[in-house]
């Protein structure tokens, strides 16, 4: 059981011979009385303290989970993002690929047009210049039988004269 310092104060003994000085047993009381007192306000003290030490220890505890929950969470959303960016980058390059293969087809179905039609067009061009070598041949094979009957038939002069004469 706990003394306090209004017990130690007020403790009473019986006088006994050859016993203590009454007076300095008070003295001495009241002195232990005094640090007594001011051991409890001390622990008193102590105690208020301690409280609020562990009252801001649980806050920051409490602080402490939240950071590491937020931590957690933002660890979580940065896995999550980049996740879903590498999904998006994928798409992304499958999507550019096909593209790109399609440029390169297309590409090339434009370039096989365009041989396609230069073949066509030495093909016509062929076809033209045989015609018209044909025509200049028709034309020099008719010039060239014009001036063999001119030189064959009698100058149309005398063929003039000769009609004059039968008359």
């Amino acid at each position: 059981m706990n003394l306090t310092p209004i017990e130690i104060e007020q403790a009473e003994f019986s006088n006994a011979w050859k016993g203590y000085n009454p007076q300095m047993v008070r003295s001495f009381l009241a002195r232990v009385a005094s640090q007594v007192t001011s051991l409890n306000r001390d622990n008193k003290e102590k105690d208020d303290q301690i409280r609020k030490l562990e009252a801001e220890l649980d806050r920051a505890r409490q602080q402490e989970d939240c950071l590491r929950d937020a931590l957690v969470a933002a660890q979580k959303m940065s896995k999550d993002i980049e996740k879903t960016a590498n999904k998006k980058a994928g798409a992304i390059i499958a999507e550019a690929e096909i593209s790109g293969e399609k440029i390169v087809q297309d590409a090339y179905q434009r370039f096989t047009e365009i041989m396609d039609d230069i073949r066509q067009l030495k093909w016509q061009r062929n076809r033209f210049e045989d015609e018209v070598r044909g025509i200049i041949n028709f034309h020099q094979n008719l010039l060239s039988a014009i001036t063999e009957r001119e030189e064959e038939e009698p100058p149309l002069e005398d063929s003039i004269t000769s009609i004059k004469v039968q008359k």
